[in-house]
């Protein structure tokens, strides 16, 4: 299992499994919440890391990582559709 970096104030990128530890949003509801957002012209920046191979095909999911500041600026334009 690969190592993950500590959860802190101080990080500004997310992975989508981070995102489930400390908002409680599922991947799922997180797909949907970028794709509201999109509509909204508010869009979740979003980056996907390469591989240290250069394949796409040794892993089903991308490494995707989720800028925080984005996150919680649509969370914060948007209360009550999550419990943060």
């Amino acid at each position: 299992m690969p190592k993950r970096l500590p959860i802190t104030d101080r990080r500004e990128w997310y992975c989508p499994k981070d995102i489930e530890d400390v908002y409680g949003i599922s991947r799922e509801s997180l797909r949907r919440i970028m794709e509201d957002a999109k509509e909204q012209d508010m869009p979740i920046k979003t980056t996907v890391l390469k591989f240290r191979n250069g394949s796409m095909t040794t892993r089903k999911r991308p490494f995707v990582r989720i800028q925080k500041k984005s996150l919680e600026a649509y969370l914060e334009a948007n209360p009550g559709e999550i419990e943060v």
